[in-house]
């Protein structure tokens, strides 16, 4: 019977020890990389994804707004020469902006309780962004009730002028007097330039002159003209005051007010999305370090330990 020498027992044993301690230690070290590193990893893949995510989302908001700033303009296309407009007091352009405002300022609602420390973008940032839109939709709110109010044609200020002008025509060798006031009329509403207004107004006090010293007329028909010729240019002086309130051809009150409101809307989502980029470049080069100093920690302490 073959007996090996004490000396080779004790190596064999040694050796047996040792490769068990290896392969615990690989174990250990296979675990921790399973339960610390993997897990840090995938936290670290959802952290960027949560800031990419933000990111992607102001680009979206950026374009959904982009949409409503051309929708308002057909609105106010629309609106300013649809007479369903005036009849309904609705349009399908207006109906999409609706939408659409209602649905952007509930996700600025949600947004800004949603924020936390650590987000790309801070609360400030969306406050500017909601309340910019906000006055947006204001100003272009306004600006349709008073191209409501104005009317078009037979609607509106416009159709109570043409009503009380049209009554006065009807007198007797009236429509010879009129002539100017309804061609400088036609002037004043294809060219909205204000050079006609004192001239018509100069041509309705000169028509109101002939019908005080004509003696066509008795002084009831004298009154009831003078008092149409008097409600037409107080209709049209109004008229023309909503016109440069709105001013849409002449971009003045309101559409001015409304193309500021748009560029100022464009900056804040362009410099949130700015500050996005830049916070989500730092805070990802922030969480790889974090990733790797942890990694290689950990990998330190499995190896010492």
């Amino acid at each position: 019977m073959f007996i090996l020498p004490p000396y080779r027992i004790l190596s064999w044993r040694m050796f047996r020890s040792l490769r068990n301690r290896l392969l615990a230690l690989f174990l250990l070290l296979a675990f921790t990389v399973a339960f610390t590193v993997f897990p840090l990893n995938y936290f670290r893949e959802k952290r960027q994804q949560k800031i990419l995510s933000t990111v992607y989302e102001l680009n979206d908001i950026q374009i959904a707004i982009l949409k409503d700033v051309k929708i308002a303009d057909d609105v106010l296309n629309d609106a300013s020469t649809n007479p369903q407009f005036y009849i309904s007091g609705e349009s399908p352009y207006l109906t999409r902006h609706n939408l659409t405002s209602d649905s952007l300022k509930e996700f600025f609602a949600t947004k800004r309780s949603e924020i936390s420390p650590e987000s790309v973008v801070n609360t400030d940032a969306w406050n500017l962004i909601g309340k910019s839109y906000t006055d947006y939709c204001r100003i272009l709110d306004s600006m349709i009730y008073y191209i409501y109010k104005r009317g078009y044609r037979d609607f509106g200020l416009e159709g109570e002028m043409i009503s009380y002008i049209y009554k006065a025509e009807k007198y007797p060798g009236m429509k010879q007097i009129t002539y100017n006031i309804r061609e400088s009329e036609r002037d004043y509403l294809s060219r909205n330039d204000s050079v006609h207004v004192p001239v018509l107004n100069q041509y309705v006090d000169q028509a109101i002159s002939t019908v005080e010293s004509s003696r066509a007329y008795p002084d009831t028909k004298k009154s009831e003209l003078t008092n149409l010729l008097n409600k037409y240019r107080q209709s049209f002086n109004e008229l023309v005051r909503l016109d440069y309130k709105i001013g849409v051809k002449t971009n003045t009150g309101l559409m001015n007010q409304l193309n500021r409101a748009g560029e100022s809307l464009e900056g804040s989502v362009v410099n949130a999305i700015q500050e996005a980029r830049n916070n989500e470049q730092h805070q990802i080069a922030e969480l790889n370090a974090i990733f790797i100093i942890l990694s290689i920690l950990i990998l330190l302490g499995a190896v010492i330990f």
